[in-house]
């Protein structure tokens, strides 16, 4: 049996913080950083609403904000974790967006290039796209140390729709939150990074564990958003059941963290998916089972969800309010990729 995969060190900038712990307690006190644009505009001319982190420079756009996430983010990261300068290489599993207009591979290989730049010997390779590709990183960072092909891997994602293009393309498909839009969302950006070991280097290196991967699974969803076909969350509902499967009998997941973020494609996946998963999630008799979706704080921050959906986990065990030690958390991709990970508390707190 393989040894447990644990995080030892996370880093994060969003709209609400500029550090994993600062990030997380704005979350957890209702703070909501959703505010006009200071000059670009919605489909109704009026000032585009969204959620922008406040030191990347005002006039940097689409890719400069990227890079500038990217670049900050990780070098945070390094700084939070001393051991990282001992290790030549570091293999760097990093989820981009999903490719639109104003992104695209060009701009991918932009980022690559300014990851490596942070720090000699940093590997780093697109794990995965879109809003499930950091949790489904995690999923690969954790084969990498189970084949003992690293001892510690750096898992990230990062986003930002704050391009004239993309919010164009969000606009032409109604996906943006303004006007008479239902179904929309918040843009948002962000970027998030962790540091996975595997049990006896951890042990061997004296890190404390901040949680614990107890199970990850991913899927691929074929009736996809934007088109006729209907979602009956088969693959939402595989890729919970494969992560539960590592769980022991009557271990339930107390806690739910996603990435909904109010379009109603997302939404109703999830209400289909409840029904299949009878006996998992811990909740009120009577009542059905809540989660929260952080989105209505820092916006969507599509592909850097993963690692922020594990800072609010984990912030809540360090800080004591957490309703219990198991949290499963779930994010899915416009092009079809859903990933669910469930974080166990570590059991030295």
């Amino acid at each position: 049996m393989s040894e447990p995969t644990a995080i030892v060190s996370t880093a994060c900038r969003c709209a609400v913080g500029l550090l994993p712990e600062t990030a997380a307690a704005a979350v957890r006190a209702g703070i909501v950083r959703i505010q006009d644009h200071p000059f670009m505009v919605d489909q109704e001319g009026e000032p585009l609403r969204g959620a922008v982190e406040p030191k990347v420079p005002q006039d940097a756009h689409g890719i400069a904000r990227l890079l500038a996430l990217t670049t900050t983010t990780l070098a945070s990261l390094i700084e939070r974790t001393p051991i990282l300068a001992q290790a030549p290489t570091v293999p760097v599993l990093l989820a981009v967006p999903e490719h639109r207009p104003g992104f695209g591979p060009p701009h991918e290989t932009q980022i690559l290039a300014a990851a490596r730049s942070v720090r000699p010997g940093l590997d780093v390779r697109i794990a995965a796209r879109g809003h499930a590709g950091a949790l489904h990183a995690l999923l690969l960072g954790q084969q990498l140390l189970e084949r003992r092909q690293a001892q510690l891997v750096m898992v990230g994602g990062v986003e930002s729709y704050f391009h004239a293009d993309t919010i164009e393309w969000l606009v032409e498909h109604r996906q943006l939150q303004a006007g008479g839009t239902r179904s929309g969302f918040f843009p948002g950006e962000a970027a998030g990074f962790a540091v996975l070991m595997g049990e006896s280097v951890r042990r061997a290196c004296r890190l404390p564990a901040l949680a614990v991967l107890r199970g990850v699974h991913s899927e691929h969803e074929t009736a996809l958003i934007k088109t006729d076909a209907v979602n009956q969350a088969k693959a939402l509902t595989a890729a919970i059941r494969g992560a539960a499967a590592h769980l022991r009998a009557g271990e339930l997941c107390d806690r739910i963290l996603c990435d909904l973020n109010g379009e109603r494609y997302r939404t109703d996946e999830w209400s289909t998916t409840l029904l299949r998963i009878p006996g998992l999630l811990r909740h009120g008799a009577g009542r059905p089972a809540d989660y929260e979706a952080p989105s209505r704080s820092w916006g969507d921050v599509g592909a850097a969800s993963g690692i922020l959906l594990c800072v609010l986990a984990i912030a809540a065990w360090q800080r004591g309010y957490a309703p219990g030690d198991r949290a499963l958390l779930f994010a899915g991709s416009e092009q079809g990729l859903r990933a669910v990970v469930i974080l166990q508390a570590p059991s030295e707190r």
